[in-house]
């Protein structure tokens, strides 16, 4: 299995969201709750990310929902490379937001949205 993985990390590391893909495959998140992640919800101090919603789609577009069932909420413990990857990709979003300035606009409400 750990092989199958390596073989698909190192393949998916040519594709734009490989981060989402290693973030999933070394935390169980699932795909909406990845996308769904907000930086609120990631405690670099302690390591540990809350899993608090999911990001959907409908006919309509996007939205935040929360998680289907109680058990669905949990904390997850950082790995090493789970804190490098959001690390990353916490200072590539503020790097955007300097380069467009004035420009830069989040979707209402997800403006804390690490991945979507």
């Amino acid at each position: 299995m750990a092989e199958e993985q390596e073989i698909f990390l190192r393949t998916a590391k040519k594709q734009k969201y490989s981060f989402a893909y290693e973030l999933a495959l070394s935390t169980g998140m699932r795909s909406g709750e990845v996308r769904g992640l907000r930086w609120g919800d990631v405690n670099f101090d302690k390591r540990v990310i809350h899993v608090t919603g999911t990001l959907v789609q409908n006919r309509y577009g996007f939205y935040r929902d929360l998680p289907k069932t109680t058990s669905s909420y949990r904390d997850i413990p950082m790995l090493d490379n789970v804190y490098q990857i959001l690390k990353k990709c916490q200072e590539e979003q503020s790097e955007r937001k300097i380069l467009l300035g004035s420009d830069w606009r989040a979707a209402e409400g997800d403006e804390n949205i690490t991945i979507k």
